[in-house]
């Protein structure tokens, strides 16, 4: 999945926020989940890829999804 420009700017936020929390603590990555709208398709697929990985407690995989918004420009 690739995230647009736009898509990756409106996450960093977010994604800065859960770098900082563990999978583990799934309340924590779950209130911000829902903070997030699912404004496009990209963002909703995001948004399920990122649970999914909570779900399963994924450390790696909880980590690549966050990363997809790693090169957001600034």
């Amino acid at each position: 999945m690739r995230l647009t420009n736009s898509e990756k700017t409106y996450l960093v936020p977010f994604c800065d926020k859960l770098k900082l929390i563990s999978v583990y603590h799934f309340t924590d990555v779950e209130e911000i989940e829902k903070a997030i709208e699912g404004k496009t398709e990209n963002l909703l697929v995001w948004k399920s890829m990122l649970l999914e990985a909570l779900a399963a407690c994924n450390e790696p995989m909880y980590h690549q999804v966050i990363k997809l918004c790693d090169d957001a420009p600034a």
